[in-house]
């Protein structure tokens, strides 16, 4: 299986795909700009092509994936890249992981330890316990 690229954010909500054989509906589990992984029951192989339908958070309207693969199956759970995405959609994508990915972040601040000894010399004379 081939590395990928970038890391999926854990993304949930609701996922509607078409395929040669009928449609399905599923849940998403993470996404990325280049695919994502669905939770449904699968009736295909790797290889497959699919259209997807993703209701993503904070979107009133679902971001359309006019041509995706299946990557891989296991069990009831398989990961898809995105190979036809429109401009419109791809931006949407870039949107939603851009907000997921500045909430994963944890917010530090760095703050010098000389502000709460007064000086760098009480840094010298505390003593080490």
């Amino acid at each position: 299986m081939a590395k990928r690229i970038r890391a999926r954010s854990m993304v949930h909500g609701r996922v509607e795909y078409g395929h040669a054989g009928g449609q399905g509906d599923g849940r998403l589990l993470d996404l990325s700009l280049q695919g994502c992984r669905i939770k449904g029951a699968p009736p295909f192989r790797c290889g497959a092509r699919l259209r997807l339908q993703l209701w993503l958070p904070n979107l009133a309207q679902p971001v359309k994936v006019d041509l995706a693969a299946v990557r891989w199956v296991q069990n009831d759970q398989f990961g898809v890249s995105f190979l036809g995405v429109s401009s419109h959609a791809r931006a949407c994508l870039e949107q939603v992981c851009q907000v997921v990915l500045e909430a994963e972040q944890p917010q530090v601040k760095v703050i010098a330890i000389s502000a709460f000894l007064g000086s760098e010399e009480g840094l010298a004379s505390c003593p080490l316990r």
